[in-house]
């Protein structure tokens, strides 16, 4: 059977219904922790260095209320704290002059804090920077001047494990009582601390130690997560850039959490067992310690991450298996029933999810955004764009000017107006078919359409496929 030639003319008419921050030295903590469950408390002892060029912009240090403090040195010096305004134990560092230091700035915390630990206890302990559990630049900005590398020297009964970000250095029991030390040297936004009895698996995917940290003893279990790692890692190793960080763990929490942290993911102990989680919400959480959690989110642009994230992973996946425009399709769809004018807001200014409409905005339009810029690129500059955003700005903080900048450096191409029509403004085109023809020309199909943007704003630039079906064929 001769194949029939289709020529389309399509004419489309719009009518209305009416900076990244400088790289900055980080603070580094030398941190021992000394968890004590028979008396639900920890003891501490953090030898804080401040870099000098950094020293004077920090007006003290921060930490959390409940601390009993013991003593704390400057330069060797015992010096008092007060009681913030806000509640927290405070040292002022206003009335010292950094300039007299020689080298870096140097300061020794010793304290105790109460932790929801015991002897009998089945919760997992998870603190971080938001518990102030250890000292804290007292600044209402924002970091980079937070930005920490560390030390974590944590003793605890030999059942007891600690787990936090970088490299396990030291795992040894003596005498009923353990030492982990875990040391990561490339900044971070913020010291994290997991403990619990976990059953500890590990294995090795080349130069990456690969561990599995579960509440049962379920070698089974950590086997299918080790499979899943070593295939995701090898995916964005290849697509991006080598995974950044010495480890992945898998880390079991008795909260119902789905945590994506530098060089762990913090995942329930009922969402772990989720058969579909292996292949849905896990590459995600791995894709974040390139997007997210090596490179940081700029606080004074929109969280990007997620979206990002959400595009090569929950999306990609199913991509992959030609089902991508399905998950394109439900995404727009949760936009559709969630997302109004009262709950609307821009990309740039979405900070987390904490709604179905903030999903549906920070995840679901920042993912059609990107599949957009995708198309108007290319896929090989597309990919090429997202290694330069990585490779420029690690173990930086980024927001979507950045991810411009990148954009436009690989496809010789001014994009602002993209970037500032789905970025910077709220909503997105609703569309309405006026009208469509169909006639034939010379024994040639010509069809005729006529696509509205009713949107009471003004209308958005952008290219919009037209699918066609022909009688008879199941594929446009």
């Amino acid at each position: 059977m001769k194949q029939k030639t289709y020529f389309l003319y399509l004419w489309i008419i719009f009518i209305t219904a009416s900076s990244a921050f400088a790289e900055t030295p980080p603070i580094h903590h030398e941190l021992t922790v000394t968890l004590l469950p028979s008396q639900s408390i920890a003891r501490f002892h953090d030898v804080v260095t401040i870099p000098k060029s950094i020293a004077k912009s920090i007006p003290g240090f921060n930490l959390n209320k409940n601390s009993k403090t013991e003593q704390i040195k400057i330069s060797g010096n015992k010096v008092s704290v007060d009681v913030s305004a806000d509640g927290f134990i405070n040292l002022d560092l206003t009335e010292y002059s950094v300039e007299e230091v020689p080298g870096p700035f140097k300061l020794t915390f010793e304290y105790s804090l109460p932790l929801p630990i015991s002897n009998d206890d089945k919760e997992t302990l998870f603190i971080s920077g938001a518990d102030f559990f250890y000292p804290q630049p007292a600044m209402e900005s924002t970091p980079p001047a937070g930005q920490v590398t560390f030390q974590l020297n944590v003793y605890a009964p030999s059942g007891l494990r600690a787990v936090s970000q970088g490299e396990k250095i030291k795992d040894v029991v003596e005498n009923g009582n353990r030492t982990v030390v875990w040391k990561e040297e490339k900044p971070q936004e913020e010291i994290l601390l997991v403990a619990d009895r976990y059953h500890v698996f590990s294995e090795r995917h080349g130069s990456i130690a690969l561990y599995a940290y579960l509440r049962d003893d379920d070698k089974a279990l950590a086997e299918r997560y080790f499979l899943a790692t070593r295939t995701y890692l090898d995916l964005y190793s290849k697509l991006l850039a080598p995974y950044p960080y010495k480890k992945f763990a898998l880390v079991e929490n008795s909260q119902q959490t789905g945590y994506g942290m530098p060089s762990f993911t913090l995942l329930g102990s009922r969402v772990i067992r989720f058969p579909f989680i292996l292949h849905t919400s896990y590459p995600h959480e791995i894709l974040h310690n390139w997007f997210g959690n090596g490179v940081y989110i700029d606080p004074h642009s929109g969280n990007w991450a997620e979206g990002l994230t959400t595009y090569l992973a929950d999306h990609l996946l199913p991509e992959q298996k030609g089902k991508g425009d399905r998950y394109r399709f439900q995404e727009l769809m949760k936009y559709s029933s969630y997302v109004n004018a009262t709950n609307d807001f821009p990309l740039a200014e979405f900070k987390g999810r904490d709604s179905m409409a903030s999903q549906a905005v920070g995840y679901g339009k920042t993912l059609m955004a990107l599949h957009m810029l995708r198309l108007e690129v290319g896929d090989k500059l597309f990919i090429k764009a997202l290694r330069d955003f990585y490779n420029r700005n690690q173990f930086q903080y980024a927001g979507f000017e950045d991810l411009r900048i990148s954009f436009e450096r690989v496809s010789q191409r001014d994009l602002k107006e993209f970037f500032d029509q789905w970025t910077r403004r709220k909503g997105a085109p609703q569309l309405k078919l006026s009208s469509a023809s169909h006639s034939k020309q010379n024994g040639e199909h010509l069809l005729k359409l006529k696509i509205q943007q009713t949107q009471a704003d003004p209308v958005f630039k952008m290219k919009l496929p037209v699918a066609v079906w022909i009688k008879d064929r199941e594929e446009p």
